[in-house]
Formats: C-alpha cells, sequence, structure tokens
C-alpha cells in the first residue's frame, strides 16, 4: 500500500553490499529498506502480504533466523517472526517445495507446491491452515496430484491449480469444478496463473497448445 516491494528468491546480496539471504524490501525508488532484514537458509519462493501488513513467506526453507520452520513462515511488518503461527511442519527439500500462498478472508491459508507430507504423514501437495499453523482437516482437495508448479486464488474463492499437463479448477470448498475444461495435455508445464476480475484467467508456462488453438508462452 505504501509503494514498497517484497522480494524473495535464490538471492543472499542486495546491491552487491547488503546480506539478504532469500527476502528483502525494496522502497517505492527501488532502494533496499536497511530495516527489514530476515535470514532463510533456502530459497522461498512465495510472498503474500495480508490486509493487516503482516507477510506470508513460502519456499523451500527449513529455517528462519536460525530456528527450525519449514516451508512457511508468518513475519510482522516490521520483519519478526510472528510466534502465533506455528510451524506447519511441512517436510520440504530439494524437491518438496511451497510454490503459492493464498490467504483467506478469514484469516485462514491455502498453501500448494510439490510437498507431499505434513508433520511426516503422507499429504496432498495443496492444504489450508488454520490461523495458528495448524493443518484445517476440513479442508479435502479433490486432486490427487503431488507436483502442483502453480495456484492462484480468483476473487470468487476459486482456486487455479497448474500441474504438468493439466490447469484445474477448484471450488472454495475444495472440490473439483465440474464446469472448468483443461485446456492442457501432455508435457505442457503451467509456471504462472493470473485471474482476471472479469472471470477470466491469464497462464504462462511451457506449452505451446492451449485446446486447439496455437499460444507460444
Amino acid at each position: 500500500a505504501d509503494g514498497r516491494l517484497l522480494v524473495v528468491g535464490e538471492f543472499t546480496m542486495v546491491e552487491g553490499r547488503f546480506s539478504r539471504p532469500r527476502i528483502c524490501r525494496l522502497t517505492d525508488t527501488g532502494d533496499l529498506d536497511e530495516l527489514f532484514f530476515i535470514t532463510l537458509n533456502l530459497p522461498a519462493w512465495a510472498v503474500r502480504e495480508r490486509s493487516d501488513g503482516k507477510i506470508w513467506v513460502g519456499g523451500q526453507f527449513t529455517m528462519v533466523n536460525g530456528n527450525p520452520q519449514s516451508g512457511i513462515v508468518l513475519l510482522n511488518a516490521d520483519g519478526t517472526v510472528d510466534s502465533g503461527f506455528a510451524n506447519p511442519l511441512i517436510n520440504v527439500g530439494t524437491n518438496q517445495i511451497v510454490v503459492a500462498l493464498m490467504p483467506q478472508s478469514d484469516g485462514k491459508l491455502i498453501a500448494a507446491g510439490t510437498f507431499t507430507q505434513i508433520n511426516s504423514v503422507s499429504s496432498k501437495s495443496i492444504r489450508r491452515f488454520n490461523t495458528d499453523g495448524t493443518l484445517d482437516t476440513g479442508w479435502d482437495p479433490g486432486i490427487s496430484t503431488g507436483v502442483i508448479t502453480a495456484a492462484a486464488q480468483d476473487s470468487a474463492g476459486r482456486i487455479y491449480v497448474g500441474t504438468v499437463g493439466a490447469l484445474l479448477r477448484l471450488l472454495p470448498n475444495g472440490t473439483v469444478d465440474p464446469a472448468w475444461t483443461n485446456p492442457f495435455t501432455g508435457t505442457d508445464e503451467i509456471i504462472s496463473i493470473a485471474p482476471l476480475p472479469g472471470g477470466g484467467v491469464i497462464v504462462g508456462g511451457s506449452f505451446v497448445l492451449a485446446g486447439r488453438y496455437s499460444n507460444v508462452m
């Protein structure tokens, strides 16, 4: 809201001289916000700001500021860790990562990625967490894929889920939307999804056909 920008990724330095292990905040002029500092031991791939200024970060990391925290962390606006959101213990690693975060209006959080375990128990790779970080066992997504490459939620609460060879749409309760037809096949890979206000969706990735139309992305 104030023009500042949160950036996450694999980087460890900003402007060639400031240590910023995999997350930083920039001012509206592109300069580093030197007051915002947090360390992640491994890359982060998703970041979302809540309406109250708190910040969700998701990725491959297992440590935040030297303390155990796997896959998801909630930060206060000043960059300190919000202790009210417990470590969800997503089993992340080289091929087990969180790629998308979708805050809900009730304070809960939907996370998606390539993870297959939570608390060392087999899990689907899109799940909803309660406000305290515990798993919302009442929300059961209607898909079985173990590899989600992108995900995004539209204004109606529907969730677009990208995988290899498919773009699916879930209803707010997690069930598959029967009104949606998957336009992708084979080895098509969805990398980015941007729902539009009018109900459509823009999709980017590694594919040349969508349905029967040529689309080089």
